[in-house]
């Protein structure tokens, strides 16, 4: 006879817990980025950005576009409004990352992540500062910011440094990429225009190392497509 479920109890959970500093940094290798800018949804505990928004000033209510990237660890209890949010100040040019629940299955998933947001879905537990054990559901980071190519990608965060500090030639290895659990085919790397003419790499959102990787890799096969006879 199959178990029934545990009864939920809202409420009960914590929800002012600190994200770990190991993560905190993997998404800053990400985005490619020194520091946040500012924390939509902190106290002055656990900020961690030099500028936060607290439960008293409410982020909600005010605009995300402040200059940098905005960090954002809601509380899990009501996340419609923080996604809802994140959208709607991306089409006004706001940069934010937000971690929160994989709820896939969920109304604020459908309407205002799905087909909205790029999509990591983070491949390793997070264990939240102050906790022995790591949140025992998974989770997402959402990156939503103007002009992002909506998609979903698994990201194993542990191995970001190893990632951003790889050659053209660890990314030709099939046995790097499978150690690191990496998918080539993962990015849309495009040549692209720009206003000056130049010929440069773009995407919906690429992690600035991962610019320089792709344009040295295009740069190496450009040097030995010279040196074949013609």
């Amino acid at each position: 006879m199959a178990k029934s479920m545990p009864r939920q109890q809202p409420g009960t959970s914590k929800q002012d817990v600190r994200t770990p500093k190991m993560f905190l940094d993997a998404v800053r290798l990400r985005l490619g980025i020194d520091a946040f800018s500012v924390d939509l949804a902190a106290s002055r505990a656990n900020t961690v950005a030099p500028k936060f928004y607290s439960a008293q000033t409410n982020a909600l209510v005010h605009p995300w576009n402040l200059g940098g990237w905005n960090w954002c660890n809601p509380e899990f209890g009501d996340l419609r409004p923080w996604v809802q949010k994140g959208f709607e100040e991306s089409r006004e040019g706001a940069q934010t990352a937000m971690l929160v629940p994989a709820g896939v299955g969920s109304n604020w998933w459908r309407d205002w992540v799905h087909g909205k947001a790029r999509i990591l879905l983070l491949n390793g537990r997070i264990t939240f500062v102050g906790h022995k054990q790591p949140y025992p559901k998974d989770c997402a980071l959402l990156i939503y910011e103007p002009g992002v190519i909506p998609a979903y990608e698994t990201w194993t965060w542990m191995n970001e440094r190893r990632r951003a500090e790889a050659t053209p030639d660890d990314l030709r290895s099939a046995a790097f990429l499978d150690e690191l659990h990496l998918d080539p085919d993962a990015y849309t790397i495009q040549l692209v225009t720009d206003e000056a003419g130049a010929e440069c790499i773009a995407s919906g959102l690429l992690p600035r190392y991962i610019r320089e990787q792709a344009k040295a890799g295009l740069e190496l096969c450009e040097s030995e497509r010279e040196k074949v006879p013609a």
